[in-house]
């Protein structure tokens, strides 16, 4: 809110000062000095080439023109930079305004007709969704929140890899457990599936269908195929639903082969000269589109590459009617982001309209030691035994606390503790805490509906929090263009803190009444904030604690 108005006060100034329009939006940050002000930018630098002119001269110039809007007390100049000195008034103007508008101040109406389409998770069917996949939930589905509560048009997908090389060695996999149940000699193929979650699943389905002893390898293989990807796959579903994560869409890949997607891409691809026979493999011209080499769409053998159904699948998405896709993969999908942009580019896409995020792995620690994880080997934790050992709160909050491009050391023994080490519960407690001074003003007898006069908030932890309440749609924003959750999640952590600092120093309910309904109005709105935070990444906000 501060900011937009500084952003607009500042090309009003330069088109005052030089008669142009300011293309570029003015880099505008929060001074981490007091004596540097409240807000700073560097205006200066970034017109100085096109000006020509030196950037101490450009700030002194726009200084002398922005230091007579009333918004602030002081202007100054330091080095070039432009520093802003935000009057009180400008700020209890402020703050108004987000209590006038309620939880709304956050939130915006639809921008545009544009559809966003957001894959994630998309687990292979082969077992419990685990941790990895966890993470990538927390952080689709937060995305997901954060842009339509900012008006944008944005839908949810996982896509089932239900074809093609995983799901033939899950069934050969869950046939060698089967005949090792019945005393038969059988080795689980290389690469396959092992673990108990596998053996409990296999002897489930023997008991339940007799008439297994009566198929042959082929059709064992198959049954046992077919039946434990549609039972993984229900499984991985109704664990996300409980983590609090709904899909607008599920996609098969089975239905894009039953529709000739991939022949189309091939026929496509072909017809753009854009395809070549090496070693009775075909493949295709990525290198044309910025990949590193060439890559293989169709096997020696004849079977696709995994990059042939993909590419056919990012086809129905776009014949779907979606404008802009994002696809979230996991830390083994570093090498495919080029050849999936190259061939979503050669079949006829602007390649600026798929975004690839990469999120890395995560690792668990209890006490210090580390946890190892393989589910091919069956050494898993999976989702459902994380919520229940921590709950979904702290599962949430912890999945999303870290940049999606680092690596999540995630402490199950902070995750459960019940202090203030433990962020999510920090975060809670302040909301929690809230609620018990409003109930305590309410039995007081404080009129909590009458209208607070907000200039008697004028201590500096007052401020304070006004300051970092009225940031928060700024703060959805910057997680939105950087695509980043973790943003968000460390401004509640901020917040919190500053409320608790302000507690502890400052009485709320007091026998000033009017000076108490401020305060109380204005915590309320921390609550507020706090409680749409925590809901944008999928976490409650309890009343009591």
């Amino acid at each position: 809110m501060i900011k937009t108005f500084i952003s607009e006060s500042i090309k009003e100034a330069v088109k005052s000062a030089y008669n142009i329009e300011l293309e570029i939006e003015p880099t505008i940050t929060e001074s981490s000095e007091e004596k540097f002000g409240d807000y700073s930018t560097q205006i200066s630098f970034q017109l100085s080439k096109l000006l020509r002119k030196n950037p101490n001269s450009i700030a002194e110039y726009l200084k002398d023109i922005l230091k007579s809007n009333n918004y602030f007390d002081r202007v100054d100049v330091v080095g070039g930079y432009i520093n802003f000195f935000v009057n009180i008034n400008s700020y209890h103007r402020a703050i108004g305004k987000v209590i006038e508008a309620g939880e709304n101040y956050s939130k915006k109406r639809y921008i545009g007709n544009e559809k966003i389409l957001i894959e994630f998770v998309s687990s292979n069917p082969t077992g419990p969704m685990v941790i990895v996949n966890a993470r990538a939930a927390a952080i689709g589905d937060s995305l997901i929140r954060i842009l339509n509560w900012r008006g944008f048009r944005a839908f949810s997908e996982f896509y089932v890899n239900d074809s093609g090389n995983q799901v033939k060695l899950l069934g050969l996999s869950c046939n060698a457990i089967y005949k090792q149940l019945n005393g038969k000699n059988a080795e689980i193929p290389k690469n396959g599936y092992h673990g108990k979650y596998l053996v409990d699943f296999v002897k489930s389905v023997s008991e339940n269908n007799p008439d297994l002893e009566n198929m042959n390898d082929d059709e064992i293989d198959k049954f046992l195929g077919e039946k434990s990807v549609k039972y993984f796959h229900d499984l991985q579903i109704e664990s996300l639903k409980n983590f609090r994560v709904n899909f607008d869409y599920i996609i098969h890949e089975k239905s894009i082969r039953e529709e000739n997607l991939p022949e189309f891409i091939v026929k496509r691809l072909r017809e753009n000269n854009l395809l070549y026979t090496k070693e009775n493999a075909i493949f295709f011209k990525s290198t044309a589109f910025g990949d590193d080499k060439d890559r293989p769409i169709i096997k020696s053998n004849g079977e696709y590459a995994y990059i042939l159904p993909d590419a056919a699948y990012h086809e129905d998405k776009m014949r779907r009617g979606f404008d802009y896709l994002i696809d979230i993969f996991g830390p083994d999908h570093h090498g495919y982001k080029k050849r999936l942009k190259a061939i979503f580019h050669a079949i006829g896409y602007n390649p600026d309209h798929l975004e690839i995020i990469l999120h890395q792995m995560v690792n668990l620690t209890n006490e210090g030691n580390k946890i190892r994880m393989s589910k091919r080997k069956g050494y898993i934790v999976s989702l459902d035994d994380l919520i229940d050992d921590i709950g979904k709160d702290a599962a949430r909050f912890f999945f999303v606390l870290r940049k999606v491009n680092s690596h999540l050391d995630f402490d199950l023994e902070l995750a459960k503790q019940k202090t203030e080490e433990n962020p999510v519960y920090y975060v809670q407690y302040a909301h929690a805490r809230i609620s018990s001074i409003i109930r305590f003003a309410e039995e007081k007898g404080i009129n909590l509906a009458e209208k607070p006069d907000i200039s008697t908030l004028g201590k500096e932890k007052e401020l304070m929090l006004i300051k970092k309440i009225i940031q928060f749609p700024e703060i959805l924003d910057d997680v939105i263009s950087h695509r980043e959750p973790s943003i968000l999640p460390r401004y509640l952590i901020e917040l919190s803190s500053k409320f608790h600092s302000f507690y502890n120093d400052i009485r709320v309910v007091t026998d000033d009444k009017e000076l108490t309904r401020a305060r109380i109005t204005l915590i309320k709105t921390v609550k507020s904030t706090l409680k749409i935070g925590l809901d944008l990444i999928g976490v409650d906000a309890p009343e009591k604690m």
